[in-house]
């Protein structure tokens, strides 16, 4: 995670003051827990919204549940974007 947060020290160095918003992939989480670690750590104003295809809604169930859920996920073309399927 702390690796993969690295993508947004490069972002922000990058990036204007005035940063309103970055969307991440969720995916596994990684990556954006270690981007929004980072983000918030250095501009606590940015939001940071996490994205996630509408097939594979694993991360969405699972933090609604308060738990890690196994979710059926359907195919879909952002396949790096997805959460864990049942079967993997």
């Amino acid at each position: 995670m702390a690796g993969q947060g690295m993508v947004a020290v490069e972002l922000l160095e990058q990036a204007p003051d005035d940063l309103a918003a970055v969307f991440i992939a969720v995916g596994g989480g990684g990556l954006a827990g270690g981007m929004a670690t980072w983000i918030k750590h250095r501009r606590p104003a940015v939001t940071v919204v996490g994205c996630q295809p509408a097939a594979s809604p694993v991360m969405y169930e699972s933090v609604k549940a308060g738990r890690v859920v196994e979710y059926d996920s359907q195919d879909t073309l952002a396949d790096g974007s997805a959460g864990k399927r049942r079967g993997w």
